[in-house]
């Protein structure tokens, strides 16, 4: 049985995830981290510049997917803004923990709506999975560092709620 945000009760309640995810990345752009804060943040400002594993630019495994995300929007950043090289790494990066947030939300409500749907509830809960998760303070602040921890989340999240969709009764 596949689940998706159309098993929610009623059109609302699907329109909700949506709400929370933009609301969440909306209110973290105007508060993305402006400089580099620690080792893994600066190895990947310099994997920016110059991506080699070998020189811990940035650290093993090397994240290339990320690395190339930032370099995406560090060429649009330095087209728009004036700033300093640190500043446009950190926010380039940074940026991308905005969206993974958002986007980290939007899997955690498929998710929760999957586990409804596969154990025959189909209650509406799961938007208060994501309106929980967008309010954590853990999850709130990993939303405005410059780190692959929140793309990293979306994408397991997202990997998750597409397998429990899939899995066939045993």
């Amino acid at each position: 049985m596949r689940a998706s945000f159309s098993d929610l009760p009623d059109r609302t309640v699907r329109r909700w995830p949506q709400v929370i995810a933009a609301v969440y990345l909306l209110a973290h752009l105007p508060l993305l981290a402006r400089s580099l804060e620690d080792i893994d943040s600066i190895n990947f400002a310099l994997g920016l510049r110059q991506f080699d594993v070998a020189l811990h630019q940035p650290h093993p495994p090397g994240y290339p997917v990320y690395i190339a995300l930032g370099r995406l929007s560090l060429w649009c950043l330095s087209v728009v803004a004036r700033w300093s090289p640190a500043r446009l790494d950190a926010t380039a990066l940074a940026i991308w923990s905005a969206v993974g947030g958002a986007v980290a939300i939007l899997g955690a409500v498929r998710l929760s709506a999957a586990v409804d749907a596969r154990w025959g509830k189909k209650n509406g809960t799961s938007v208060w999975t994501g309106a929980l998760l967008a309010v954590a303070p853990l999850f709130w602040m990993s939303g405005l560092r410059p780190m692959s921890d929140m793309p990293g989340l979306a994408a397991v999240l997202w990997s998750q709620a597409l397998l429990v969709e899939d899995r066939k009764s045993t």
